[in-house]
C-alpha cells in the first residue's frame, strides 16, 4: 500500500526556504565587499522615525527591558531601527525579492492569494505563470506589508555580508595570529588525575572528620587499598582521570578544585571538604593549561577566522551604506531631528 511521503512542519518549510534565500544572496555578493547600487539610487533616501514608530520602539524596548530607555538607548534603537530599513530598502534595489524563496512567500501570503482568482483549467493555471503571480504581489505591496518577508530580505542581507567572506584561504601566519589575539579561546584547560578517598557527610554525621583523620594516618603510613576499604562509595569512583577544574567543580563543589590544583603529586592532601562530605587526595598527575598547536585545531580555527572576518564585512557594508540614508526622527510636530546613523 503507498504511503504519503511525510509532510514537513512549518518551521522546517521555512528554515529551508531562509537558506535557500541565503543562498540566491550568496550568489550576488559572492567576493564583494558591499552589492553594487548606483550611488543615484540611493543619494538622499531620508529614513523617517515618525512618534508613532518611536513609541513602538520604546514599547519593545520596556517589554523586554521593564523599564523606558535612556537617552543613548534610544540612540541605540534609532541607529538599528535605521540599519534594518537600509539592508530593506537594499535589498529591494538588488531585486532580492524577486529570488525563490521571497516568490514562495509572496504566493503564501494570505493577503495575496484571496485576491487572486484561482484559474478554472488547467490551461489557465499554466498561463497564470510565476513572474505574472509574482508581480501581481509586488503591485498589490504585499512586499512592504508582510512582515515575515520584510525580516527574510534583512536577515538574508546580512548573512550574504557575513558569508562572503566563506571562500578566503588565509595563510598560516594569519590563523596563527588569530590564536594569538584569542589565547582564551585556544586553550586546553589545566587537567588533573588523582585517587581519592570518600567519607560521606550524611553516612559519618558527626565521626567525619574523625573517620577521615584516622585513615588519613594509615595512608601516610604505607597502607595500600585505601580507596576500597577506608572510605565509601562515591559515584564517580575513587580514580578520577583527566578531569579539567571546571568538571572538577561541578562535580566536588566550587572550593574543590582549586584546593587539588594545589597539591603536590604522589603525597596524601588533608581532608579538603565538597558538598558531600571530606576527600583524601593523592595527585598522580597535573597537565598544565596549553595554547593548543594550530595543527590541532585548525579547521576550528578557520571557521572562527571566517566568522569573525564575516561580521567585520557586515559591519563596514552597514556603515558604508549609512552614509547615503539620513535619519529623520520626528518626535512630534514641533521637535524634528534630522542625523546621519553613519
Amino acid at each position: 500500500m503507498e504511503t504519503s511521503p511525510p509532510v514537513p512542519s512549518r518551521r522546517a518549510r521555512w528554515r529551508w526556504l531562509h537558506l535557500v534565500a541565503a543562498g540566491g544572496l550568496l550568489f550576488l555578493v559572492k567576493g564583494a565587499g558591499k552589492p553594487a547600487v548606483p550611488a543615484e539610487a540611493t543619494a538622499g533616501q531620508t529614513i523617517t522615525i515618525d512618534a508613532t514608530t518611536l513609541a513602538q520602539l520604546h514599547g519593545d524596548f520596556r517589554r523586554r527591558v521593564g523599564r523606558d530607555p535612556v537617552a543613548t538607548e534610544e540612540e541605540g534603537l534609532v541607529r538599528q531601527y535605521a540599519d534594518d530599513e537600509i539592508l530593506y530598502r537594499r535589498a529591494l534595489l538588488l531585486g532580492i525579492d524577486r529570488n525563490f524563496a521571497v516568490r514562495l512567500r509572496l504566493a503564501s501570503n494570505k493577503g495575496f492569494v484571496s485576491d487572486v482568482t484561482e484559474p478554472d483549467s488547467p490551461e489557465e493555471a499554466e498561463q497564470m505563470r510565476e513572474d505574472e503571480r509574482h508581480g501581481r504581489a509586488l503591485q498589490a505591496g504585499h512586499d512592504k506589508t508582510d512582515p515575515v518577508l520584510r525580516r527574510m530580505l534583512i536577515e538574508n542581507m546580512r548573512v550574504a555580508f557575513r558569508y562572503s567572506a566563506l571562500d578566503l584561504t588565509p595563510e598560516d601566519a594569519v590563523l596563527q595570529g588569530f590564536v594569538d589575539e584569542h589565547p582564551k579561546d585556544f586553550t586546553a584547560p589545566a587537567r588533573v588525575t588523582f585517587v581519592h578517598v570518600f567519607f560521606s557527610r550524611a553516612k559519618r554525621g558527626p565521626a567525619l572528620a574523625k573517620d577521615a583523620a584516622a585513615a588519613l594516618e594509615k595512608l601516610r603510613a604505607g597502607e595500600q587499598g585505601g580507596a576500597e576499604r577506608l572510605g565509601d562509595a562515591f559515584a564517580e569512583g575513587s580514580l578520577i582521570r583527566r578531569r579539567s577544574l571546571g568538571s572538577l567543580a561541578r562535580i566536588f563543589g566550587p572550593s574543590f578544585a582549586p584546593a587539588v590544583q594545589r597539591l603536590t603529586p604522589g603525597l596524601w592532601s588533608d581532608p579538603i571538604p565538597s558538598e558531600r562530605g571530606l576527600h583524601l587526595v593523592r595527585v598522580d598527575t597535573l597537565e598544565p593549561a596549553r595554547l593548543l598547536v594550530l595543527d590541532e585545531i585548525r579547521g576550528q580555527v578557520l571557521a572562527r577566522w571566517r566568522a569573525d572576518r564575516g561580521e567585520q564585512r557586515t559591519r563596514e557594508a552597514i556603515e558604508e551604506l549609512r552614509e547615503s540614508y539620513p535619519v529623520r526622527v520626528e518626535r512630534s510636530a514641533d521637535d524634528t531631528t534630522v542625523l546621519r546613523t553613519g
